[in-house]
């Protein structure tokens, strides 16, 4: 059932108290504070004006259409900065321009696409290279990357069913994890980057492990779905706070539906199955994805306490997501929102198609009825929140902006917005083609910060130079442009997911 934009803004209530912590350090230990502290605690408001003092610290914006160029038979996810690097580097003391919080003390991680032996059928199956930039006090100190060392990137393994370790990290009970859809996934070191070994909770895990796992802030949990394709299975996890699986709930899928994400509330995991399937004309030189409107879309509630058996399911309009913001439960309704993508036949989501856009829907429970609608107008993807919020009724989303395809250039970011969802603004910063970001992580500013109370993190392409720079905005002043930027000594070439580890 439609509902108008202006019922939908109407409807978005008041932000509650909240649970606040370093979700990525400590979760099992986590104390309940109200939000509304004052805002960086460390960094007063005359320090920040000072940061701001010079509109976007020199780069200058630019509306000329990228163009990958290149040799022509190359496909485009290997061509201009999505193809790979091919060193491994070390490098200290990094330029900064402008001036980086002092609070701002941890690693930023990207992971990624980057091919070592082989050109891959799709971007997705390169192997995994993961990047780190240091911070400490006010200073870039270093930065690094490695080859994720699986069996594929030591050319051991080839195809589609290699593990790659390349799409996302997660950090839980003292573990750094690399995640790839089909596979278990792969330990690294948080210091080091080097490899360790594909990690299975003790032999206990006998699924893959999905590209985006949750981790409740209040109990410390490790949830995650995984989807095994022959046959078509579908597996959902918990590990607890101490890193062992509890739980593993298994049902057959009707087919080979891509389920990249899932959500996590209070009481419910939900589940996202939508008509968007495997194709296997890929190993021919087809599209990755199938659309398939005729087999319906539906969205499923399983109790945490549960079993996948005990899964209420809702039929929705028909439509695929790749990634989510975040679900939570208000009175008798549970609430999602995503990225939500309306595919036609013969898109491949990159260099056909329409683009995403954010969309919420209210499940509720009493009178079984769900009402969807299209958030704000702004096309958008890589959805982020304050993740301290998992689960939990929050007010800001930020994203990317999206770009349409041109005849030599995918569908691209161009930008980094945040949503006001109590208010119903959007606010955005964007040089246009200038520069084009990755996903924009937030980091609050204090482990009792508010929310919106810190920075919004992305490492971006500059095309004037070629090169890849980390630029850090305050989140409550994100139009004024970034307070500081990182120059890297390569360009990092555009991937998937990041992850922020505070240092403790």
């Amino acid at each position: 059932m439609q509902k108008s934009r202006r019922d939908f803004i109407s409807a978005l209530g008041q932000s509650a108290l909240v649970a606040h912590t370093w979700p990525w350090l400590n979760v099992g230990k986590l104390a309940r504070l109200g939000i509304g502290a004052s805002a960086f605690s460390a960094c007063g408001e005359a320090d920040q004006a000072d940061l701001e003092f010079v509109a976007n610290l020199g780069l200058e914006p630019s509306e000329l259409m990228p163009f990958l160029g290149g040799i022509q038979e190359k496909d485009w996810w290997l061509k201009g900065n999505y193809a790979p690097i091919t060193e491994e580097i070390d490098v200290e003391d990094l330029e900064v321009i402008g001036q980086l919080p002092p609070e701002l003390n941890g690693t930023l991680l990207r992971n990624g696409s980057n091919p070592k032996h082989e050109d891959p059928l799709f971007w997705f199956f390169g192997d995994g290279m993961i990047h780190g930039i240091h911070f400490e006090k006010g200073k870039a100190k270093r930065y690094h990357n490695r080859w994720a060392n699986t069996p594929a990137s030591r050319d051991e393994a080839h195809g589609l069913g290699a593990h790659r370790a390349n799409t996302s990290l997660v950090y839980h009970h003292q573990k750094l994890l690399a995640l790839y859809e089909v596979s278990p996934p792969f330990e690294l070191s948080p210091n080091t980057l080097e490899s360790m070994d594909f990690y299975d909770f003790g032999g206990a895990l006998e699924s893959p492990m999905c590209a985006h796992p949750k981790i409740d802030p209040i109990t410390g949990e490790l949830w995650f779905i995984g989807v095994q394709q022959v046959p078509a299975q579908l597996t959902v996890s918990m590990v607890d706070a101490e890193g062992t699986l509890q739980k593993q709930e298994s049902m057959p899928l009707s087919g080979m539906y891509f389920m990249h994400d899932f959500q996590l509330t209070e009481n419910y995991v939900v589940l996202f199955e939508f008509p968007l399937m495997i194709n296997l004309d890929i190993l021919s030189g087809g599209d990755p994805f199938k659309w398939s409107p005729e087999l319906g879309a539906r969205i499923g509630l399983m109790p945490r306490t549960g079993s996948l058996s005990e899964t209420q399911w809702f039929d929705v309009e028909p439509g695929a997501t790749f990634h989510s913001f975040n679900a939570y439960e208000e009175g008798d309704e549970v609430v999602i929102e995503s990225c939500r993508i309306l595919p036609k036949e013969g898109d491949d989501f990159f260099t056909r198609g329409d683009l995403p856009q954010a969309w919420q829907w209210r499940i509720n429970l009493m009178n079984q009825q769900v009402q969807e609608a299209q958030i704000h107008e702004l096309p958008c993807e890589f959805p982020m929140i304050d993740r301290r919020l998992q689960g939990q009724k929050h007010r800001f989303n930020y994203g990317l902006m999206l770009s349409p395809a041109s005849p030599d250039y995918p569908m691209h970011p161009k930008g980094i917005y945040k949503h006001d969802r109590e208010l119903g603004q959007v606010d955005h910063w964007s040089l246009g083609e200038a520069v084009q970001p990755d996903e924009a992580l937030f980091i609050p500013a204090s482990p009792n910060a508010g929310e919106d109370e810190g920075w919004l993190i992305s490492v971006v392409y500059n095309r004037q130079s070629a090169k890849s720079e980390v630029l850090v905005f305050n989140a409550q002043k994100l139009a004024k442009g970034p307070i500081a930027r990182v120059l890297l000594p390569t360009r990092v070439p555009f991937g998937f997911h990041g992850l922020w580890l505070n240092r403790a």
